[in-house]
């Protein structure tokens, strides 16, 4: 992995975990001391990451981390509901035996672990092996652009996990409908997945015990 690519990785996860918040400006001798890296690697890596729009980058008003809007939660989720619905589609016309292994692996995972709480790293997995098995490359730039944009209302509200059962019996529900083909089965389930994690987020953005986002237009 080169240095540039390394660099746009651990701050792609500091901002999506939004251990750098919204808003907050990027200073390059500071990310450099803290990566590890030059500033040839740093710059190439926050212009990826301000392709991904997770960064913006300002001529004289310098670079900051792109900030998160209340009318990002609904956009977001709307078009994810009806992209989770087509991934659910095409992942059921196109499994194959060895994956519905790694999803039995990945329930496996879940079952096992001794928290209450759901694994937000497990959960990507899942996403991610739907995808995979949706194999389709321009669904798949889509997805992972709209992905980091919920994961990180996710963890700004801090509402990103669900009971541990809750999220055991979701997969093992998907893994059924792929066994069997059911595109339409896994649609509905991936539809009822992403509504419970848009209620949470809703939930946690209008208690006002929870963290504020930008509210601006």
């Amino acid at each position: 992995m080169t240095e540039a690519r390394a660099a746009y990785q651990a701050l792609r996860d500091l901002i999506l975990r939004t251990e750098l918040r919204p808003s907050e400006p990027l200073v390059e001798s500071d990310l450099m001391q803290r990566l590890g890296v030059g500033r040839t690697p740093l710059r190439d890596a926050l212009r990826l990451l301000a392709h991904d729009g997770l960064v913006d980058i300002e001529a004289r008003r310098g670079t900051r981390v792109s900030h998160v809007r209340i009318d990002d939660l609904q956009q977001i989720f709307e078009v994810r509901s009806g992209v989770e619905e087509m991934v659910g589609r095409l992942a059921a016309a196109r499994v194959r035996p060895e994956h519905v292994v790694e999803l039995e692996d990945l329930i496996a995972r879940v079952r096992a672990s001794d928290s209450r709480e759901s694994d937000v790293a497990l959960d990507t997995e899942f996403h991610h092996l739907l995808l995979r098995i949706a194999n389709n490359r321009y669904l798949d730039a889509i997805y992972r652009r709209l992905f980091d944009a919920s994961l990180r209302v996710m963890y700004l509200t801090q509402a990103g996990v669900e009971p541990r059962a809750r999220q055991a019996e979701t997969f093992e529900a998907v893994a059924e409908a792929l066994r069997e083909g059911d595109g339409e089965r896994l649609a509905e389930l991936l539809r009822e997945h992403i509504g419970e994690t848009r209620t949470r987020v809703a939930g946690a953005l209008f208690d006002r015990r929870g963290p504020a986002l930008d509210r601006r237009n």
